[in-house]
């Protein structure tokens, strides 16, 4: 029997056998488990329906301690720099505590959740926060919230079909609690549809919710539904995050699919940087002195200052996006023309400046003439933010390239952060009635609680009878204690000497 014995060269040319993934199942530490349990109980306690508040503040904290201890301290090491998403989180999720603003509240969430997305995928190690970009910070919160999903439903299966319960039970446990937590929510939300399009139907769950529970129905299926999406992608998040990955980033940003070549790139950025320029040469006495501004034939100074904020916001945003790809993007074959590409940027960027500057200025005056509200704050700080963008990106033209998204979310955080601690809602209530002439007591009332404290001090003569008596009992409703807002409870307490020494 002859034997045939492979060299290496022959070994070489031999292929290899087809090497079969193996999939291993994705495990979840006890700890985990149990704290994202009870993040999901305190979420349903949180979401029932009303406000927000205290509670939201807690959900966020608990997240936070949840993720930053889940592998105590090697899990808090190895997050290095993304610990501030975390704390920059918490600070903005605490302003629900006291102030009611709608807006407000609404801007705090999305910057909460921002915030918290960011710092899942950086404890990773699939995102770097050093590394992030305007990509990565609209898809953060779908890629977070996905993995969270995908990875808390492995998790817990993988739990279930390991637990002592499962072993013990091994034909009912797993199978009825994987049935609850999967088609649960799907039942709870066709009931909630179910009952809400018949009133009858409704009616019946709701007196056989009530005398089970004390609740009714679409409040305990909306704390249902909640409380297992936030133990599922709590579990998810944490899971996938402490499963860090080595991946290696180039430092070299790939060429981009579309170049512009240096005329293109030039008379783009000269273009604008001329038109500016122009503008503000032209704009500057109506915008700065209205008076001895002439306006053409059929134009108020009114529509001019209203209607032409707008427009130069856009005109901002436009220059800004033209700032962030013109020098990405442009064939740059030495450095005097990448030195010369920097510089157009620049000064595009000290054009754009004054006209955000004139921006703001109409609008002041529009406000001095027509009052203050919440779109005309709002429309400000917007100016303010993205002028702190094009600043931002000013610098990071020049060093940090890289480093632009990560300057967005600390500049989202900075005028969010003073938003709240301008209590708009206060200040608009201040400058309205500080203006002579008419006060629109019924835009007054539309403001939110933060701005009671200011309008019980209207003084009488401003206001009508049944003005006086609306203000004089100005009160929030009742809430729980997860709705708790310091502002709310200052607006029914109406000066009462223990609350409101903690009151603005």
């Amino acid at each position: 029997m002859n034997t045939t014995t492979l060299t290496d060269s022959d070994a070489e040319l031999t292929p290899a056998a087809p090497l079969q993934a193996v999939r291993r199942p994705v495990h979840a530490k006890r700890s985990v488990l149990i704290g994202a349990l009870l993040l999901g109980l305190l979420s349903a306690w949180t979401f029932d329906g009303g406000a927000l508040g205290l509670g939201f503040f807690l959900v966020t904290l608990a997240f936070s301690v949840l993720l930053g201890t889940a592998n105590r301290k090697e899990g808090w090491q190895s997050a290095r720099s993304h610990k501030w998403l975390l704390a920059a989180a918490v600070l903005i999720a605490s302003f629900a505590v006291v102030r009611d603003s709608g807006m407000l509240v609404f801007f705090d969430v999305i910057g909460v959740t921002g915030l918290l997305a960011l710092a899942a995928r950086g404890w990773n190690g699939d995102l770097p926060v050093a590394d992030v970009s305007m990509k990565d910070l609209t898809t953060s919160p779908f890629v977070a919230v996905g993995q969270g999903m995908k990875t808390g439903a492995a998790a817990i299966s993988s739990e279930l079909n390991t637990s002592k319960l499962s072993a013990s039970w091994p034909k009912l446990f797993a199978p009825l609690a994987k049935m609850l937590l999967i088609g649960g929510p799907i039942v709870g939300l066709v009931t909630i549809l179910l009952a809400s399009g018949d009133a009858a139907f409704e009616a019946q769950l709701d007196a056989a919710a009530t005398q089970l529970v004390g609740l009714p129905v679409p409040q305990v299926m909306r704390m249902a539904m909640v409380g297992v999406w936030t133990f599922t992608v709590a579990v998810g998040l944490v899971t996938w995050a402490l499963r860090r990955r080595s991946l290696a980033r180039s430092e070299q940003t790939a060429a981009p699919t579309v170049q512009l070549g240096l005329p293109e790139a030039f008379a783009i950025l000269g273009g604008l940087t001329l038109v500016l320029v122009l503008f503000s040469a032209v704009s500057a006495r109506c915008a700065f002195a209205p008076d001895s501004c002439t306006l053409p034939p059929g134009v108020t100074y009114s529509k001019y200052a209203c209607e032409g904020f707008w427009q130069l916001l856009a005109v901002a945003g436009i220059v800004l996006m033209t700032v962030l790809s013109v020098p990405h993007r442009a064939k740059i074959a030495t450095a005097t023309q990448g030195l010369a590409v920097k510089l157009g940027a620049s000064v595009l960027v000290a054009a754009t400046l004054p006209m955000l500057l004139s921006a703001v200025n109409r609008m002041m005056l529009y406000e001095d003439v027509y009052g203050f509200t919440r779109q005309r704050v709002l429309s400000q700080v917007i100016c303010v933010f993205v002028a702190l963008l094009l600043i931002w990106r000013a610098v990071t033209v020049w060093a940090w390239p890289q480093r632009f998204a990560l300057g967005f979310v600390a500049a989202g955080v900075l005028v969010l952060t003073g938003f709240n601690a301008m209590n708009p809602d206060a200040f608009i209530a201040r400058k309205n009635i500080a203006r002579e002439g008419h006060l629109d007591t019924w835009y007054l009332r539309e403001l939110s609680a933060d701005a009671a404290g200011v309008l019980r001090q209207i003084p009488e003569e401003r206001l009508e009878q049944y003005d006086r008596t609306y203000f004089a009992t100005y009160r929030s409703a009742p809430e729980n204690v997860s709705s708790f807002n310091l502002a709310r409870a200052c607006d029914r307490a109406g000066g009462a000497p223990l609350v409101s020494v903690f009151c603005p």
